[in-house]
């Protein structure tokens, strides 16, 4: 990851040393207990691991994918995330465990118990075939890869059945857990969570090959081609898979989500059969980037657009939002950043961002084509291009933060004065310019509030955004977004805000003007007499008086408008003592000699 991303993140994002341990949900905690009572022989740790890798624990049904064409990877089912049919490429294990488990597969593909105890019957069962009596978790590797769908290739070792090892031990390695006669101490996000830390040894699980799953600078296999990004692995699909692009010009890149593992998407793309290929995928719980197609060669992964794209797959399936995570979002944009510093002609501020229009329209839902290789939207989602049938990524993906993540170092413009004029590029007079993203900070150190009010707004309906955040980065609090209506005036809740806009490649407007004025707790507003706070109120009642007024006294009336105290005042400022009124509204009136000045109603809780 660049320096600049790491630093960006840390406005918005809590990074985590695995992002493991924050998305492990457990929807089915109960069923792992149970399957461990009646199974003691699986170590502690194995079930939910599979579970996590394979679904990030969701019971997966046919609902769960919107297509099943033969490019498709093979669909999984249940918690488990088991295929049943493999399309004579990946395994059909889940017809192989209920054979173990001789629990019948319209149950396994249906029950989420029944899924989880049939793993757990089979698993079981070959820890007994292979005479396994140890509970180190290194020992049962080999049960690992026998009932996972992936196809063991005859290479000594497979890259795709060794990274979903990695991430089943990666998984283990980030709980705790004690020996098995220990009883639960707690539960962490319905995660089982055990006394004791367990350490995996990965040297002993992975050998001198463990470097190549924990690190993505290296080069895995040598060819003629190569990778391109320096931070990813370079496992090539074969031929079979991918053409030449015949000269056309790389234009854009599609963001897509595999519906499958991280493993499983590259072993299907090594499924000639399949005719599928994108050049990037991408692993969900850190990151990881594989290159499978040369940038200089036509992935198959978008139809008609395959000659001018480059493909990134996300790992993501079932639950796609758990998928997700920061590593993935800051490892994506990094490659992006990448791509666009090696091929100038797409350009960052070319990030698809425009998820919902002003009339309601979403834009991240469904299929909405944008245009062809001339669009001025060159980073969009799978559905956002021409004659295409998937969904992918939809509205799990977060567009926003993507732009923002891919153009992360942009130049801000701060303002420190304590009023001023704020206008987009173009000034007073001009227009903007194409695709920019200009950021303007204004910061009053010693403020309370900032308040913009603009005289002047036009833009580019459903193009061409402004974006005011509450605080001193583009990743604080969205105070709003506005395209086609003025934002009037804002005002933020302390002592800065920024103000973000952004425009497409072309029809440029004459924008906006606004004005800043900082604003102050004790100031008083033009013919503001007295500041009564707190209020309501159950205790004292702090009185501050305008000091360029004179008040000689306040009567305090009840909701009735009976006259109840007369209070007389010797300075600018002091406090009342609530305590002694009843509950109900009071009005306070000001006076100066015989002239009543302002009245300001109280609210007096119990």
């Amino acid at each position: 990851m660049s320096a600049v991303l790491l630093a960006q993140s840390n406005h918005f994002l809590k990074l985590n040393d695995n992002s493991l341990n924050n998305d492990c949900k457990n929807r089915f905690s109960q069923l792992f207990e149970q399957a461990y009572s009646s199974f003691p022989s699986i170590p502690n740790g194995c079930l939910e691991a599979v579970a996590f890798t394979n679904t990030r624990f969701t019971h997966l049904t046919d609902d769960n994918y919107f297509s099943n064409s033969s490019t498709d990877i093979p669909r999984s089912y249940g918690v488990m995330g088991l295929v049943y049919d493999g399309k004579g490429y990946f395994r059909n294990n889940l017809i192989t465990i209920s054979q173990l488990s001789n629990i019948p597969i319209d149950m396994i593909l249906t029950d989420p118990a029944s899924n989880v105890m049939a793993y757990a019957a089979a698993f079981a069962k070959l820890i007994d075939k292979h005479g396994i009596k140890s509970n180190d978790v290194e020992d049962y590797r080999n049960i690992f890869v026998e009932l996972s769908e992936l196809p063991e290739e005859l290479n000594d070792w497979d890259f795709a059945i060794n990274s979903m090892l990695y991430s089943v031990y990666v998984f283990i390695d980030n709980l705790r857990y004690e020996d098995k006669t220990a009883k639960l101490k707690s539960t962490d996000n319905d995660c089982i969570i055990y006394e004791n830390k367990r350490r995996v040894d990965f040297k002993r699980v992975f050998g001198d090959s463990l470097y190549l799953l924990q690190s993505p600078n290296v080069c895995f296999y040598d060819g003629k081609d190569g990778g391109d990004y320096n931070g990813a692995i370079w496992n090539p699909a074969p031929e079979c898979n991918y053409s030449g692009r015949d000269g056309t010009e790389i234009r854009g890149i599609v963001i897509h989500y595999t519906e499958g593992s991280y493993a499983g998407c590259i072993s299907w793309f090594k499924n000639c059969d399949a005719s599928v290929s994108a050049h990037y995928v991408i692993r969900s719980f850190d990151g990881q980037v594989t290159q499978m197609v040369s940038e200089n060669y036509k992935a198959w992964h978008a139809r008609s657009a395959n000659a001018y794209t480059i493909g990134i797959e996300h790992e993501a399936y079932g639950n796609v939002a758990d998928f997700f995570t920061d590593q993935m979002y800051m490892s994506s944009a990094d490659l992006v950043r990448d791509v666009s510093d090696r091929r100038h002609i797409i350009k960052r501020t070319g990030v698809f961002f425009a998820d919902t229009l002003d009339n309601g329209t979403l834009l991240n839902k469904g299929l909405h084509p944008l245009g062809d290789m001339t669009s001025c939207t060159q980073i969009r989602g799978h559905q956002h291009y021409p004659d295409q049938s998937h969904t992918d990524p939809g509205p799990y993906w977060d567009w926003n933060l993507y732009y923002k993540l891919v153009n992360a170092g942009t130049d801000v413009t701060t303002f420190t004065d304590k009023s001023g004029h704020l206008f987009d590029s173009g000034g007073k007079f001009a227009e903007y310019a194409d695709n920019e993203r200009k950021l303007y900070l204004i910061k009053v150190d010693d403020a309370d509030k900032i308040k913009l009010s603009f005289s002047k707004f036009n833009v580019e309906k459903d193009h061409d955004f402004l974006w005011i955040y509450d605080g001193d980065s583009e990743f604080s609090p969205k105070l709003g977004r506005w395209n086609t209506s003025s934002p009037s005036t804002v005002i933020s809740s302390g002592n800065s805000m920024m103000v973000e806009f952004r425009s497409d490649c072309a029809n440029n407007f004459d924008g906006w003007e606004a004005e800043w004025q900082a604003s102050y707790d004790n100031e008083f507003q033009f013919g503001e007499a007295a500041k009564l706070y707190p209020n309501p109120t159950s205790s004292f009642l702090n009185v501050a008086f305008n000091p360029i007024l004179d008040i000689d006294y306040i009567n305090i009336y009840n909701a009735m408008g009976m006259l109840i105290e007369r209070v007389n005042v010797s300075s600018k400022s002091f406090q009342i003592n609530m305590q002694q009124f009843a509950a109900g509204v009071y009005f306070f009136a000001l006076y100066h000699q015989l002239e009543r000045i302002e009245t300001i109603k109280i609210i007096k809780n119990m």
